[in-house]
């Protein structure tokens, strides 16, 4: 989750003179806001501050906005954030939905990611987000198409559901 927060502030920090010492950010994948993905990437960031982040919260330049909003009664984690690029319309978070990730269905934990990504659903529904594409920090960028039939699929793991086959 630092790291997609990072990424963020070196994406809006980038046309800034820094007098502070850069800080450099190696990752393996960056999204640039507008549906492009940057592999193998290197982000130096200057002179942006790290601040924190309530319920919402909006990075803003002239070349993109990045809407973050607290993911809210999620059982895995309490302090994770969601990222929303409008212009792409993507949505990206850490941990709860993996697409074409064998961790989805965890032996041993039946339910495996099932519960998250309803409230990953419930989350995008109740900030009324606009979203075609998912660029989680694990697993694949995928449609939000894909995203749906996952929950559609992982539904059937959780208790008083119906089974989908």
């Amino acid at each position: 989750m630092k790291l997609m927060f990072l990424v963020a502030l070196a994406a809006l920090s980038a046309g800034v003179v820094a007098q502070e010492p850069a800080i450099r950010i190696h990752a393996a994948t960056v999204l640039d806001g507008t549906g492009k993905v940057l592999r193998n990437a290197t982000i130096v960031v200057q002179g942006s501050k790290i601040t924190a982040v309530d319920d919402t919260g909006v990075l803003r330049d002239a070349m993109m906005t990045i809407n973050m909003f607290h993911i809210r009664d999620n059982s895995h984690a309490d302090s994770m954030l969601m990222l929303y690029f409008p212009n792409g319309k993507i949505v990206t978070q850490p941990d709860i939905y993996m697409p074409n990730d064998a961790r989805n269905v965890i032996e041993g934990e039946p339910l495996g990611h099932a519960p998250w990504l309803q409230n990953l659903a419930a989350n995008i529904a109740l900030r009324k987000l606009d979203v075609q594409y998912h660029a989680p920090i694990h697993g694949d960028y995928v449609t939000n198409k894909q995203f749906l039939d996952s929950l559609i699929f992982m539904t059937q793991f959780v208790p008083g559901s119906k089974s989908t086959n």
